[in-house]
C-alpha cells in the first residue's frame, strides 16, 4: 500500500492531539508520578513523551517529510515496547499494591475512539 506521508502525519498530528497527548497526561499523573522523581525510568518516560511530543510539532509544520513520520513511528513504538517490558515491570515491583490498583483503575478510565472522528481511513486500503 502507497499511502502519502501528508495523510498519514495529518492523522498522527490528530491522533495525539485528540488521544495520546491525554493518555501520557493520564500516564504521569497517575502512575508515573508515584515513582519517586530522581526514578531513572520515570524520567525517561516523561522525557520519551517530551521527544514524542516534539515529533508530532515536527510533523506539524513538515507533514510532507516522510523522515519525521518515520522517526515518529520509530519512537512511538519504542517507548510502547520499554513501558510493556520495562517500566510496567518497574512498577510493579516499586509501588505498593493499593497504589499499583488506584494508579491503574484511574488510568483504565481513558477510551480511544478517536478513529471515528476522522473520516481517512488509509490504513483499511478503501
Amino acid at each position: 500500500m502507497n499511502i502519502e506521508p501528508e495523510r498519514m502525519s495529518k492523522y498522527a498530528v490528530f491522533f495525539f492531539q485528540n488521544d495520546l497527548a491525554h493518555h501520557f497526561k493520564l500516564e504521569e499523573q497517575t502512575l508515573f508520578s508515584k515513582l519517586p522523581p530522581d526514578d531513572l525510568l520515570r524520567r525517561q518516560a516523561y522525557q520519551e513523551h517530551e521527544n514524542i511530543g516534539s515529533l508530532v510539532d515536527r510533523l506539524q509544520k513538515d507533514s510532507f517529510n516522510p523522515g519525521i513520520l518515520g522517526e515518529f513511528a520509530e519512537a512511538l513504538e519504542s517507548h510502547i515496547r520499554f513501558e510493556e517490558r520495562v517500566l510496567f515491570n518497574h512498577l510493579q515491583t516499586t509501588l505498593s499494591d493499593e497504589q499499583l490498583i488506584k494508579g491503574l483503575e484511574e488510568h483504565g478510565k481513558h477510551e480511544c475512539n478517536v478513529d471515528d472522528k476522522w473520516s481517512d481511513h488509509f490504513w483499511t486500503g478503501k
